[in-house]
Formats: structure tokens, sequence, C-alpha cells
């Protein structure tokens, strides 16, 4: 296998990747995008969050968080969601009512007989004390995540029984900011 070789600006040493591992990197970064498209389709008015469930380099589940079939959904129930003041108030209710992105991912995989023993999981957000159970019962063997969740118990010990990784990558980053600001433009056009 021949390696590819970059030069950084001052050309003063090279770095050696190998195919594989770029193809590794790519996926990386597909998987969190398609986390975060997904998301997008929540109607979750607090937070908008995507699953994808991937095994070698495919993709096998995906969720969003949002409520089961038939159930009132939160911006029906939160028609004037105020994050200062109803914060609280909507994670009560979303405890109740509410399956994460994570924990849809894993259902539909349940449901349709797709085994995801050793794959691992990529969303932006970090997976809530509840998900991470279940992401440990279900086999899957590393967490990828972007950004850390305030509601996580911190220094919970569950942690320590799966592999996981804050994701720092100035690339998603900035695509993620991207992503943002096209939405901010879109709800202030509609808002005129």
């Amino acid at each position: 296998m021949l390696p590819f070789v970059i030069f950084n600006k001052k050309l003063t040493f090279n770095i050696i990747l190998y195919p594989s591992f770029l193809l590794y990197l790519y996926m990386k970064l597909f998987f969190f995008k398609t986390a975060y498209l997904l998301g997008q389709e929540s109607k979750c008015v607090s937070k908008q969050v995507g699953a994808v469930i991937a095994k070698d380099k495919r993709i096998i589940s995906t969720g969003i968080n949002g409520t089961p079939m038939g159930f009132k959904n939160c911006r029906e129930q939160f028609p004037n969601y105020n994050a200062a003041t109803d914060r609280e108030k909507h994670h009560s209710w979303s405890k109740i009512y509410e399956v994460h992105g994570e924990m849809n991912a894993i259902a539909f995989a349940a449901k349709n007989d797709i085994g995801i023993d050793g794959a691992e999981i990529y969303t932006i957000l970090q997976p809530c004390d509840e998900c991470l159970k279940n992401i440990i019962a279900a086999g899957i063997k590393k967490i990828y995540y972007v950004i850390p969740y305030d509601k996580a118990t911190k220094n919970n010990e569950l942690w320590n029984n799966i592999a996981h990784e804050q994701v720092v990558d100035p690339e998603l980053n900035k695509w993620l900011k991207a992503q943002e600001k096209i939405k901010e433009n879109i709800s202030s056009s509609q808002e005129k």
C-alpha cells in the first residue's frame, strides 16, 4: 500500500497517511454530518439530535429524538418554548414522553433484526445517562460525540466501561457552524 505524503505549510516535515486511514477520517465526518442532518428532522424544541450506528464503515441504523408515533410532540406541547424559562419543565416532560436519538437507533435495529454488537455510534450531543446504559447493554463498542451534554452525570463510572471520544475536528466544527447559520437565516426569513 502506497502512503500519501502531506507537507505542512513550511515544508519542514511530512506526515504519512495511508489511504485506509484517510477513508476512516472521511467516514467519521460523513457519519457526524449524517447524524446532524437527521437531527434536524426532530420536532424537539430544546435539542434536535440524530444518531448514526455504523459497523464496518457502513450505516446500519439511525434515529432522531422525538415522541413515539401517535403521541403529542414537543412543538405541540411547548408551542411558545423559551429556553430560559421552560428548559426544566421541558426536561421533566421529555424524560417521560421523548425517546432519544440513540435509543431510537437501537430500537430500529432491534425491530429490524440488525445486529449492532461491536458497532460504533455517532451523535453530535453526548449521550445522556439513560442512553449510555442502553448503548453499553446493546453491545456498541464506541461512542463518538462532539458537544458535551450538560445534563449528563459528570464522572459517571459507566463511561469507564465503553470506549468514547469527544471529537474535536476543525472541519466538522466549521461545517456545524455553517449549518447553524443556515438555520438562523431560514428562521429569520420565515419571521418576516
